[in-house]
């Protein structure tokens, strides 16, 4: 799916300038807690109160009760723990408002041809949401292409819509520079507002590199994270079933990497699969090399970061990268890769391939196995998760999980924001369990229907979608690669076949053959302050090229083995190689010190 993103094309760049909301809340910018709202969560309205046994009820009338305005703010409605984290999540009466004020909403916008010519304020799923809600939101929809642009521009004018998708990705410096000079809003300001985020921040003591990806520091909040209600791979390697089959294979017989390569040598000598194997440019873009304790990979802002016994390592340097370079060198040697491999960013540029019977192994999504189904050549066809190979039986993983509780979308506001608790509330609602399953599911006969055994479906129209399914979810329900909330990933199973897809996923985490513990993982989380970030760009620039320039060509002897020594010598010796080392690992103590 990350990859998808760079192949969406621009059909109109949309460059509107925003100064704020329209509405005009109570004088003073923000819009405070009504005067009359309830008291703090832990101490019962009095209302509710029992008076000692020893005293008489209070002769007074029952109060009134509290005036909120238009507002449904959870403000003071809630009770805390010690720490004022929310005990449970909330539940919101909606509409969460009936003011007419109307926010401006910059976002992503990924399948041009499917809105409306008049706009996609009036499309059913937008228009769902607002009478649900209350709250008005005027969509600012840019291309993904296009977005950095865009939002340089709208940076330079000081003019940021309201709410703004993905701001982390393309704002012009980091997002604490974004805070502190005045561009977005420091949500953690706001937390009385959203109570059920912030119950989520602390959702997972387990694993504490949530909390830090959706902290920045203990009084720092850039923005909502979209968040997923389970914890499973997102994407490895899958192959072809019918082929396992025709050789007698089961799954749990592909275990290791020497495994997989006498499978793929089957392949091409009794399947006729010239190129059994589909090598992308980037190498690894779904993690499926991790066994080799390296990242398989080039695209970072130095070198990718690993640490192992504590020690920050950059890959496409050491001895883990050549080991893979011997094998995958190997494997082209023997004709398993096609000789154009460099010109595959992703399955979709090689479709043909996957179709016809060139390939029988790739990386993939679970959802992209139909639509290679759906369009092979082979009636017989299908595809099934394999296992990801380990080097040596009872191996465990320390870096390559897929697995997270954060996806990649996230919604961040506006410092200028008029009335940024409103749109706070707007937000935390996706996070409550009722509006997860509005966000998620949509409009009735529109994105799912109910089934004769009560259980939500998706229609027809998303499921039969020219685009696909899993793109037109994407686009008519909650967008998990743009938007904030909680993704439910039982939806992409609503569908014939879509038992298929949670298969894979329980192939991939069979604990019997995947055992990870991410003690070489580099935290996500770490965020480096401007004078770091500004410093590394400057060192990778030169670095970046010269490993894109020479790394890459070990694969298909464009550059011989025999020289890695040379290379890394050179590599190792170009300037600031050394000191990005050091700020790297000083970012990793400090945050090692944070959480410890």
């Amino acid at each position: 799916m990350k990859r998808n993103i760079s192949l969406i094309l621009a059909l109109l760049l949309l460059l509107a300038i925003f100064a704020g909301c329209s509405g005009k809340p109570a004088e003073g910018g923000e819009t405070p807690a009504p005067a009359t709202a309830a008291p703090a969560a832990t101490e019962k309205p009095a209302a509710t109160q029992k008076p000692a046994a020893t005293e008489a009820p209070a002769a007074t009338e029952e109060p009134e009760p509290a005036d909120e305005g238009p507002y449904k703010f959870a403000k003071g409605k809630y009770e805390v723990d010690e720490r004022g984290v929310p005990l449970e999540k909330y539940t919101y009466e909606v509409p969460l408002t009936t003011s007419d004020e109307v926010f401006t909403y910059w976002t992503g916008m990924l399948l041009p041809d499917a809105i409306d010519a008049d706009g996609y304020e009036g499309m059913p799923y937008p228009t769902y949401l607002r009478e649900t809600t209350g709250v008005h939101i005027e969509y600012d929809l840019v291309a993904n292409s296009s977005r950095s642009q865009n939002c340089a521009v709208l940076v330079a004018s000081d003019a940021l819509p309201d709410l703004l998708s993905n701001i982390n990705y393309y704002f012009p410096g980091t997002m604490r520079s974004a805070i502190d000079d005045g561009y977005v809003a420091n949500l953690y300001e706001y937390k009385d507002y959203f109570p059920n985020y912030y119950y989520c921040i602390y959702d997972h003591e387990d694993d504490l590199s949530v909390r830090a990806q959706l902290m920045a520091d203990d009084t720092t909040i850039f923005y909502f994270k979209c968040l997923n209600d389970i914890l499973k791979t997102a994407w490895a390697c899958a192959v072809r079933g019918d082929w396992l089959d025709d050789l007698g294979l089961k799954v749990d017989d592909i275990v290791t990497f020497d495994d997989v390569h006498n499978m793929l040598l089957a392949f091409q000598s009794q399947e006729g699969a010239q190129y059994p194997f589909m090598l992308m440019s980037n190498l690894d873009p779904h993690s499926y090399w991790g066994a080799y304790e390296t990242i398989i990979n080039y695209n970072s802002t130095v070198a990718p970061p690993y640490v192992k016994d504590g020690k920050v390592q950059f890959a496409c340097s050491g001895q883990p990268d050549l080991e893979y370079m011997q094998t995958i060198n190997s494997w082209f040697n023997e004709g398993l890769i096609s000789p154009n491999w460099t010109s595959c960013t992703g399955n979709q540029d090689f479709l043909p391939d996957l179709v016809n019977g060139v390939v029988g192994m790739t990386s993939m999504v679970a959802s992209e196995q139909f639509g290679y189904v759906d369009h092979s050549i082979d009636p017989d066809a299908y595809w099934i998760a394999i296992h990801k190979p380990v080097r040596y039986e009872g191996q465990v993983f320390h870096l390559g999980s897929t697995a997270s509780w954060v996806q990649y979308g996230s919604w961040a506001i506006s410092a200028k924001c008029e009335n940024i608790p409103l749109l706070c509330t707007y937000a935390d609602y996706f996070y409550s369990d009722e509006g997860a399953i509005v966000c998620n599911w949509g409009v009735e006969d529109y994105t799912f229907y109910w089934d004769e055994n009560g259980n939500r479906m998706l229609t027809d129209f998303i499921v039969n979608h020219p685009s696909g399914s899993g793109w037109a979810l994407l686009q008519f329900t909650l967008n998990n690669i743009n938007e904030a909330g909680i993704l439910i990933s039982a939806r992409n199973m609503a569908k014939p076949g879509g038992e298929k897809d949670q298969a894979f996923t329980d192939i991939w985490d069979d604990p019997k053959f995947y055992k990870y513990d991410g003690s070489m993982a580099w935290p996500s989380a770490i965020q480096f302050d401007s004078e770091d970030t500004e410093r590394l760009s400057a060192i990778g620039a030169d670095i970046q090229t010269f490993i894109a320039e020479n790394y890459l060509q070990f694969v298909d002897n464009s550059r011989p083995l025999s020289s890695w020594d040379d290379y890394v010598a050179q590599l190792t010796a170009m300037e600031g190689w050394y000191e990005a080392l050091d700020i790297y690992q000083r970012a990793y103590d400090e945050f090692q010190k944070r959480f410890a």
